[in-house]
């Protein structure tokens, strides 16, 4: 059983590079490979609990430029 009570800044980066790898292969399949509904299903799931976690209250925007790495983020009122 883990100690941690709480997810790392690191933890938070690394919900984006899964969240980028889905995206990736996402856009890897042909236009009706019926695989493209699941992964962009897993996708937005990443990207929402990316969202709540970081207490960001929204997901990044498209596309992923717009996306604010969670150990560079500025905390709120800064």
């Amino acid at each position: 059983m883990s100690s941690k009570a709480a997810l790392t800044a690191e933890d938070l980066a690394e919900l984006i590079d899964i969240h980028c790898r889905l995206q990736k292969l996402h856009s890897g399949l042909n236009a009706v490979s019926s695989q493209r509904f699941p992964l962009m299903a897993a996708a937005t799931t990443v990207k929402a609990a990316w969202a709540e976690l970081s207490g960001a209250a929204q997901g990044w925007s498209y596309p992923t430029e717009g996306m604010v790495r969670a150990d560079v983020r500025k905390p709120t009122g800064a």
